[in-house]
């Protein structure tokens, strides 16, 4: 089976899924919905080397810019929307296997039926994924989960190698009121990434994020 079939395979498996869940495609293995405040769930069929797919997931903050090599970026459109705190299955859980999905199925020597093994992979990605959602309502239900991810024994990559990370989680902290917690994550992040405290966007997502602070005091 060709990696052209699984593909397609995943797309229509994926839009089965979740369009009755509100999310709606930005790519063919990247769906994201939009109903909660600030945020973005996002859910992302990632390439995990050359054989196989992985089922990932997490929480995007829309305000809060993207780093590129050019220096960051906003995240404002549909199509720019992306994570910033991302669940890999390959770096954080030990059921990781059912969130693969062979890239190649006539290589993959298992006695699975095709379909039925990315259905499964789906179906079970979806259910862990859509349980993770329903615990976050808002920006300041973050904080805690970027902490339980900080916090949990790594297979692979641990966060430090998650490039969005340190900024999600500073901007998540000051939105919930912890700004002096916040500050020095964000710090960490323009330290490890060579970005200037004093850039425009950096500055104009802090104050967003003390605004909502203010909503809540």
């Amino acid at each position: 089976m060709g990696a052209a079939q699984v593909s397609n395979w995943v797309k229509d498996d994926l839009a089965e899924r979740l369009l009755g869940e509100g999310f709606i495609e930005q790519n063919e293995r990247k769906w994201i919905r939009t109903t909660k405040p600030e945020i973005s769930e996002i859910i992302e069929i990632a390439v995990a080397g050359r054989a196989a797919y992985i089922f990932t997931f997490g929480i995007g903050i829309n305000f809060s810019p993207k780093f590129s090599r050019s220096g960051l970026k906003w995240k404002r459109t549909f199509k720019s929307l992306d994570f910033d705190l991302l669940t890999n299955p390959i770096d954080f859980r030990e059921d990781f296997g059912r969130f693969v999905i062979p890239r190649n199925l006539a290589a993959d020597g298992s006695h699975m039926a095709p379909r039925t093994k990315i259905s499964d992979a789906i179906d079970y990605g979806c259910a862990v994924a859509f349980s993770y959602f329903s615990s976050i309502n808002s920006i300041c239900d973050l904080p805690k989960r970027f902490q339980e991810l900080e916090d949990l024994p790594t297979k692979r990559f641990g966060t430090k190698n998650y490039i969005q990370f340190d900024l999600g989680y500073g901007i998540a902290l000051i939105a919930s009121n912890c700004e002096q917690h916040g500050r020095l994550r964000i710090n960490r992040f323009c330290e490890r990434y060579k970005v200037a405290a004093d850039d425009v966007k950096l500055n104009l997502a802090i104050a967003r994020a003390k605004a909502l602070a203010g909503t809540l005091s």
